[in-house]
């Protein structure tokens, strides 16, 4: 019934998914799980709205396969810049769960599911509206500040918030944020988008 719902009328169905799903994880207080469902949440509300502001749909049929894929690619660049492998595997894709929830996942939302136009967003790093700058600079935020949150990981101050991948979460979302607030505040607005 669910997946007949998302077909259907995908966006209400998404969204109080996603919400059960997060009340679930905030009750058994999973941090990393439950704070990437309050960014899945609020983006999937933020898209649904300008959608319908538009007069258009979303697409969430391709979705599941764009989450796991850039999951797997995050993951794997993280390993490739030293994470561990094999002793702390659930921790590395649940990092790579999370930059995919703060960078793939709203672009996706914001392209209407189109894997095209998500592909030239990512590759020309050129936004269609702005809410897509928005997104880009909160992707382009948390790569970023994953990356400078990493730095403090081999310093020997044995502090619990250097172990993986606390520094490098706190990081993404501070980078996400300071990347929202550039993208509305510096950045052009609306006259400098390309028509659809």
């Amino acid at each position: 019934m669910l997946f007949v719902s998302l077909v259907f009328d995908n966006s209400r169905a998404f969204l109080s998914t996603v919400l059960a799903v997060w009340i679930a994880l905030v009750t058994s207080y999973h941090p990393i799980l439950s704070s990437i469902f309050v960014i899945a949440f609020i983006d999937t509300v933020q898209s649904w709205l300008y959608h319908k502001e538009k007069k258009s749909s979303i697409t969430l049929l391709p979705l599941p396969l764009i989450i796991v894929c850039s999951t797997l690619l995050f993951a794997v660049i993280a390993v490739i810049f030293g994470a561990a492998l094999l002793s702390d595997t659930e921790n590395t894709l649940l990092f790579g769960l999370l930059l995919s929830a703060l960078t793939v996942y709203p672009l996706t939302l914001t392209s209407g599911g189109s894997c095209s136009k998500l592909v030239d967003a990512l590759a020309e790093f050129r936004a269609e509206s702005p809410l897509q700058q928005e997104q880009l600079a909160a992707a382009a935020g948390a790569v970023a500040g994953s990356w400078c949150g990493a730095l403090v990981i081999p310093l020997d101050w044995d502090r619990p918030w250097q172990e993986w991948p606390v520094s490098c979460c706190v990081g993404a979302h501070l980078g996400s944020a300071v990347g929202r607030l550039l993208a509305r505040h510096i950045c052009p607005r609306a006259d400098n988008f390309k028509s659809e």
